[in-house]
């Protein structure tokens, strides 16, 4: 969703948004892969990632894909928020690990993620 913003979007706020999204995100999407691979499991999750929390299915990618304007961003920053929360429900599984990095890392991503949201509603409203 972070590169279709980058690409549609001639707003500010949005792409500086979508530049952050993107950029807290690839090193977290890597450092999840590590722990799988290094507890020896598969990056595969043996399922589709449609039924999780946030994920936004193929009609609404496509959608927001087709969009532009304000229409685009309406539909991005609905689309992101639902993102954070379900990535917010999913850390929230994570909580009383045993790990301190994971729990660490569950932390930073519900502060990080509650922040954008706050954000994305501010901006929602300014449209």
């Amino acid at each position: 969703m972070s590169d279709l913003a980058l690409k549609i979007s001639k707003t500010p706020q949005i792409l500086d948004l979508a530049k952050q999204i993107k950029a807290a995100q690839n090193p977290e999407i890597t450092q999840m892969k590590n722990w799988l691979v290094n507890a020896g499991f598969s990056e595969d999750p043996g399922h589709s990632m449609d039924g999780m929390g946030g994920m936004l299915s193929s009609e609404e990618l496509d959608l927001l894909a087709k969009s532009s304007g304000k229409a685009f961003e309406k539909l991005f920053l609905a689309g992101m928020i639902e993102h954070h929360r379900g990535a917010i429900q999913m850390v929230n599984m994570i909580s009383n690990s045993t790990n301190p990095e994971i729990r660490t890392f569950g932390q930073t991503i519900i502060k990080t993620q509650s922040s954008e949201i706050e954000l994305m509603n501010e901006l929602l409203g300014q449209l």
